[in-house]
């Protein structure tokens, strides 16, 4: 999923909600489902 808090575009994990630049790792699945390593 993309994310435009603040103005800021990115990438969320699907599931926790954090944005990219929050986690260490973040895996792209299939159909824009986004994983972070927390």
């Amino acid at each position: 999923m993309t994310s435009k808090r603040n103005g800021i575009s990115g990438y969320t994990c699907s599931f926790c909600g954090k944005p990219q630049g929050e986690v260490k790792r973040l895996v792209a699945g299939p159909e824009k489902v986004f994983i972070c390593d927390e």
